[in-house]
């Protein structure tokens, strides 16, 4: 038997071979992304779904600063104390407490949204009404004083995305276009 008259289906079988290993490894890659793709979405809907759980238990004070009347009846005073340090009363120190669990929550927002790039734009629609509450001009400048002087990142978050917010008050659109450098 000759051997010889091998060697070309033999080069034609190993040439299929390397094709077809390729051509599995471009599918099992795209199958692979598409699945982290998927766990991905998953683990975010399932952080979302666990931010949600701790925004319904601050909602009472994101009321507290939203209108006027509440935040001058509330939390105006309370910051007040905390800034001539006379907080005494354990209301206040719980209404200081209620305060700065929600601050902490719109800073884990900041968080979500500029280093792990949770779904920018359900983070903005989800919670950053309130923000924009916290952050509007000429109100609520005890509020605004205090998170500059305790909660540098999320005022830096703040001031960075002002264009944002102001359109998001005219429109009800994030738009993330106008968002400054970071410097």
């Amino acid at each position: 038997m000759n051997w010889s008259n091998w060697t070309p289906i033999a080069q034609t079988l190993g040439t299929l071979s390397a094709m077809l290993t390729v051509l599995a490894l471009i599918v099992g890659g795209g199958f692979a992304l598409a699945r982290y793709r998927r766990e991905v979405r998953l683990r975010a809907a399932d952080l979302l779904m666990k931010m949600e759980e701790e925004y319904r238990t601050i909602v009472r004070t994101c009321l507290d600063f939203e209108f006027l009347d509440r935040y001058q009846e509330v939390i105006v005073p309370v910051l007040k104390k905390v800034e001539d340090g006379t907080m005494q009363l354990t209301d206040d120190i719980e209404k200081l407490a209620r305060l700065d669990r929600c601050l902490r929550f719109f800073f884990l927002c900041t968080v979500l949204n500029a280093d792990l790039k949770v779904e920018e734009t359900a983070i903005a629609r989800a919670y950053y009404y309130y923000v924009c509450v916290l952050a509007e001009p000429g109100k609520r400048c005890e509020l605004q004083m205090y998170i500059a002087k305790y909660y540098a990142r999320l005022n830096a978050w703040m001031k960075r995305h002002q264009k944002c917010m102001d359109q998001y008050r005219k429109t009800g659109d994030w738009d993330w276009t106008l968002v400054l450098d970071e410097q």
